[in-house]
């Protein structure tokens, strides 16, 4: 006996989705997905470069307050501070010589790096008139094609 269905057909009627409905959903949900990454994936290179930038500072700033301590204790006229193409020399009267050079992209102090990242390190001679050395430090490009730079002109106490 054949049971017969009176009203709507029961396979008409099922809640639930189309294979459609289906991919659409799929393709809005995978649009949405890449979207986030591409902003997370964005923020963190902008967070990565910012980072960069106060490294490169902050080196830049220990070079200039490292040069301007040995300016200052050691350098008393002309003779002091030597200019050598990249290098300068600052030869005190009773202690051992200080050198500071730009070799490649880096600052060396008697031998040592102590900044990396360095485009420009540039001292003035030593300027009578006003007892003072003009330090001109630049940094590398970053990929935005950003530079810091770092000017201090530093003066010199001449006593009797």
């Amino acid at each position: 006996m054949r049971k017969v269905f009176k009203g709507s057909n029961p396979f008409k009627n099922k809640k639930g989705f189309t294979l459609i409905e289906l991919i659409i959903t799929m393709a809005v949900l995978s649009i949405f997905t890449y979207l986030i990454a591409m902003l997370v994936q964005n923020s963190m290179g902008f967070f990565k470069d910012e980072e960069s930038q106060v490294a490169n500072q902050a080196a830049l700033r220990i070079v200039a307050v490292q040069f301007e301590k040995d300016v200052r204790r050691h350098v008393f006229g002309n003779e002091e501070l030597v200019i050598s193409g990249n290098c300068y020399t600052i030869t005190p009267v009773y202690e051992t010589s200080v050198s500071y050079c730009l070799v490649g992209s880096s600052v060396v102090r008697n031998g040592t790096v102590i900044a990396n990242g360095v485009s420009q390190f540039s001292a003035s001679p030593y300027r009578i008139s006003d007892n003072s050395v003009l330090l001109t430090i630049k940094s590398n490009a970053d990929r935005y094609g950003r530079v810091n730079e770092v000017v201090v002109r530093i003066f010199v106490r001449v006593g009797s």
